[in-house]
């Protein structure tokens, strides 16, 4: 069954989250993606809908085809109604559903907060795994000449092949440029730097005064206080090993790796010591529970703690 299909059968079953159903009106609004499914969307749609809403539906049929002049061949016909046919239906839903979510819609945002993750299918197929405390956001024209998305927190994108469609990702103060390929993007506003690491293709990172051009393997870090963007090679893991719920750290400073946790997790962190801002942590965690960090955090770093109320408390040994 395809993915419209599987949407309509979703939404009269009244089964279909928020985000499937702004899907759906995306697929409905795109043409080249509905036409060879015509006949499906035509089946599935007819017979769900209340009595009033397939006279709807006919009525626009009857004044956008014109019979006297399509009624020679009938491929003609079939053909001339597609456009109407959907277009009623996604107006049809749209009185149908009292929440009004299947109509144009000016931006849709996917949020996952602390301690999830959550793996999104745009409408143009596009895969985007969403990582903790982060938010994705597009609106209705994104199957335009522009496929353009805005990030706030760590994403990485496997981007569809479109030559002719360039996929935008804007985050912060930068923006990436890709066709298709596979990046990752680390943009948490409260981080000192905007991360991309480029696993395979290529992309075009840019700011309000530079340009960088990245291969694979390539990071680029732009500095939030700095307004300057640099590149070099790092390991992978860094910027992957969290879709694999795993934490990978190199000389990582306490702070940065409390902010990690702290998303990872939902809980909150205070440094007791000012010692401890000093102290860096080198390794790999891998499926670990908030319990097993934070011994290996203990038994590594000098680091003793205690849980107080809803905060974790850390302090220097």
């Amino acid at each position: 069954m395809s993915k419209h299909l599987e949407l309509l059968d979703k939404f009269y079953d009244n089964r279909a989250t928020e985000h499937e159903k702004r899907q759906l009106a995306a697929m409905l609004n795109d043409s080249d993606r509905w036409v060879e499914d015509f006949d499906g969307i035509w089946e599935h749609s007819f017979g769900h809908m209340p009595e009033s809403v397939d006279e709807r539906i006919f009525k626009v049929i009857s004044k956008t085809v014109n019979p006297k002049k399509i009624n020679i061949r009938r491929s003609f016909m079939r053909i001339a109604a597609y456009a109407a046919v959907v277009g009623a239906i996604a107006v049809s839903l749209f009185y149908w559903n009292e929440n009004r979510l299947l109509t144009k819609y000016n931006d849709m945002t996917v949020e996952v907060g602390q301690g999830q993750k959550s793996d999104i299918s745009l409408p143009d197929g596009t895969i985007v795994h969403l990582n903790a405390d982060s938010k994705l956001r597009y609106g209705s024209n994104f199957n335009g000449k522009q496929r353009q998305v805005e990030l706030v927190g760590e994403a990485y994108f496997d981007v569809a092949k479109d030559a002719r469609s360039p996929f935008i990702v804007k985050a912060g103060d930068i923006q990436i440029r890709a066709l298709g390929t596979s990046f990752n993007v680390h943009a948490y506003p409260d981080d000192e730097n905007i991360m991309t690491y480029l696993a395979e293709g290529s992309v075009i990172i840019s700011s309000s005064t530079q340009s960088i051009n990245l291969s694979p393997g390539e990071v680029a870090v732009y500095s939030l206080k700095k307004n300057r963007m640099i590149k070099k090679k790092e390991d992978d893991r860094l910027f992957i090993a969290w879709m694999n719920n795993e934490m990978v750290f190199n000389d990582e400073p306490i702070l940065n790796i409390i902010k990690l946790l702290e998303r990872n997790y939902n809980v909150k962190f205070e440094i007791k010591s000012d010692r401890l801002n000093c102290i860096t942590f080198t390794g790999t965690l891998k499926n670990a529970s908030l319990q097993s960090t934070l011994y290996a955090l203990q038994f590594t770093s000098s680091i003793s703690y205690k849980k107080k109320d809803d905060v974790i408390e850390l302090y220097s040994d």
